[in-house]
């Protein structure tokens, strides 16, 4: 089980990489992650366990809700100083 507040610091990682790479208001990014994550912590109780989820990297994860696959090495700068913010 991942603690709450592991789970706190990745969402806003995504967050801000929805922000901060792809350019969305923080309204947008914050209702999307919160959407998302209510979906990934409360899967059905036939599936598989949302923790597996957390295994993905954020910036991926970003990529993924903004359906912009950003090319990775040239956005690692931002991406390091993102992670860094948070003491990843």
């Amino acid at each position: 089980m991942i603690k709450s507040e592991l789970k706190n610091v990745y969402w806003e990682i995504v967050k801000e990489c929805l922000v901060k790479l792809h350019h969305r208001n923080e309204n947008s990014a914050f209702w999307s992650c919160n959407l998302l994550r209510a979906k990934i912590d409360n899967p059905p109780k036939n599936g598989m366990t949302g923790d597996l989820f957390y295994n993905l990297e954020p910036f991926s994860v970003a990529c993924q809700m903004a359906n912009n696959d950003l090319d990775f090495q040239i956005n690692s700068k931002k991406y390091s100083r993102i992670l860094r913010k948070y003491g990843w």
